[in-house]
């Protein structure tokens, strides 16, 4: 690919993943000129630590926005999961279709539309940060030392965990993660001897040991060939991951597994939404702008969905000659009222949720998903989880009036939250205001929760 950057260009988007490709894509086919930045090799744009599963929920969110996945994309198709708690006997059967992606094809093809829609790609090119933040100017480093600077109208921060423009003020807002923010994993691509007992199916394994808040996974990735890997909170996890996992996979008996082709860890934000994605002449998406889901550490839909969005809000904010916050907040109102607001209800239950003793865990997991509740929260991407349902599962079965109490006050603070975000601010004269209003409520539930 070309390695002469431009000095400026109309939209210049950093990261082409899902986010980064969508976006650039959208922004190019609404006639814009864009350069599309990213440090890997053109060849290995795709390549991710994930568990590459997608639900048909997410698969039809996406197909709004690029052609859906097919063929070779797709690694493997699956009816469900089987659900492994601690300290109970067997696994809980959940019916949800999705399929596992094979994500270097995938990725590869949502760069080549890209690339078809006239974008620009500097590869082995990396983000270094701001050059001049007033004037949306960024420094990069070409992987021979070359240095150089580049200009847009709209500069698209779709960087990844790294966020490095997001991190270097790109919002106007502090953006630092703390231990308790961050997910970090641990992954092998796998051949298997034989084939799964039920190759239909996926396995999570929720709290396995070593990890006291995140879930250990086996995939299929078609006959011969498993995705399998541990993660969770970067706080929580008590010993190397690649010791807790080879503990994990020596408890599949039936899934006699091989050398792996590929193997390593990633890290990801787990957070509920910023405040805002959007400055002046700026828009992060993705992982960059925390927009992956907080409980599971799901991302790929979301990065589709508001990369391609944030495309079309730069185009259209370009079009209008006003590419301050302002004119750009549309994205804002968008992405808060509908992925947001999803997103910030699955936080509050996930802090809720980890809180809790492991007795009260387990008891609370095994008759919500019994109930269905937890389905809902855990894979729904337009459901919003709602505590009133789980406490009103667990009920009767728990026995346990303070831990029921704990649970009604709670479901009263994540409504008020999901509130506050449908009536995110139409400009970002309310956005001081509103922020005032989380935070009030955030303190709240980190009190109540406190006393468990």
């Amino acid at each position: 690919m070309s390695t002469r950057l431009p000095t400026h260009a109309d939209v210049v988007v950093v990261g082409a993943g899902p986010a980064g490709a969508c976006a650039a894509r959208v922004a190019a086919e609404a006639g814009r000129s864009v350069a599309l930045l990213d440090r890997q090799a053109a060849t290995e744009i795709g390549r991710k630590i994930c568990g590459n599963a997608v639900s048909l929920d997410a698969l039809a969110a996406m197909s709004q926005y690029i052609d859906e996945p097919g063929g070779a994309e797709i690694a493997a198709s699956v009816d469900g999961g089987d659900l492994y708690l601690p300290g109970a006997d067997g696994a809980l059967s959940i019916e949800k279709p999705g399929v596992i992606l094979n994500r270097v094809v995938f990725g590869q093809r949502l760069l080549a539309d890209a690339l078809s829609a006239g974008v620009g790609l500097f590869d082995r090119c990396t983000c270094i940060g701001w050059a001049d933040r007033s004037r949306a100017t960024l420094l990069a480093r070409f992987e021979d030392g070359e240095e150089c600077e580049i200009a847009g109208r709209v500069v698209v921060d779709a960087s990844g965990y790294a966020a490095t423009l997001t991190r270097q003020g790109g919002t106007g807002k502090d953006v630092q993660l703390e231990r308790g923010d961050v997910g970090i994993g641990y992954r092998q691509i796998v051949p298997i001897a034989t084939p799964l007992p039920r190759a239909n199916m996926a396995r999570i394994h929720l709290m396995p040991s070593g990890v006291r808040e995140g879930y250990g996974w086996l995939f299929p990735m078609g006959e011969r060939l498993v995705n399998v890997g541990v993660g969770g909170i970067v706080s929580s996890v008590s010993h190397d991951l690649r010791d807790v996992f080879r503990r994990f996979v020596k408890g599949f008996a039936d899934v006699p597994i091989l050398e792996p082709l590929s193997a390593g860890s990633g890290m990801v934000p787990l957070r509920g939404p910023l405040p805002s994605n959007i400055g002046d002449s700026f828009i992060t998406v993705g992982d960059a702008g925390c927009q992956t889901n907080p409980l599971h550490g799901g991302g790929i839909a979301s990065a589709v969905v508001g990369g391609a969005v944030a495309g079309r809000t730069a185009a259209e904010a370009i079009a209008a000659d006003d590419t301050s916050a302002r004119g750009l907040w549309a994205y804002n109102v968008w992405y808060m009222r509908g992925i947001g607001a999803h997103h910030a209800g699955h936080d509050c239950f996930r802090r809720i949720f980890y809180t809790l003793g492991s007795d009260d865990a387990l008891s609370l997991a095994i008759e919500a998903v019994r109930a269905g509740v937890t389905l809902r929260t855990l894979t729904s991407r337009d459901s919003r989880p709602s505590l009133g349902g789980l406490t009103h599962a667990a009920g009767h079965a728990l026995r346990r009036p303070g831990l029921l109490r704990m649970l009604m006050r709670a479901n009263r603070i994540v409504r008020a939250v999901q509130r506050l975000y449908d009536d995110y601010p139409e400009s970002p004269d309310r956005l001081e205001s509103w922020m005032g209003q989380l935070e009030y409520q955030r303190v709240a539930l980190a009190r109540l929760v406190g006393r468990q």
